[in-house]
């Protein structure tokens, strides 16, 4: 019983150490690397162009975030759940990305 207990802190004490990242994207009309792979727990923020006139946003298809309507600054969003996430810019439809969620390495 005692072993299984100190199996058990040992992996707890892991995933308390794992270290989340921040990722970048650059988002306006020249949009570029708008797709990636980020691990559980990861934060993407999406910075806007100085001046987005018009303005855009960061919509997932399904709405499972989504941004509102952003001239300048920034927005992220913290992706804790596994899975694929297409998102697009409501005005400007081609302005689109992926962002695929995988579990998060406890060595990292």
């Amino acid at each position: 019983m005692i072993s299984i207990c100190k199996v058990f802190l040992m992996a707890a004490c892991l995933v308390a150490t794992a270290q989340a990242t921040v990722f970048e994207i650059s988002w306006g009309f020249d949009a570029s690397a708008a797709s990636m792979t980020v691990q559980a727990g990861d934060t993407v923020v999406w910075n806007f162009d100085q001046d987005s006139n018009p303005a855009h946003t960061v919509t997932e298809i399904n709405f499972a975030f989504d941004s509102g309507y952003i001239t300048t600054g920034s927005w992220s969003h913290t992706f804790n759940t596994v899975g694929s996430y297409s998102y697009f810019c409501q005005p400007h439809g081609w302005m689109s990305g992926v962002i695929t969620v995988v579990a998060a390495d406890p060595t990292t």
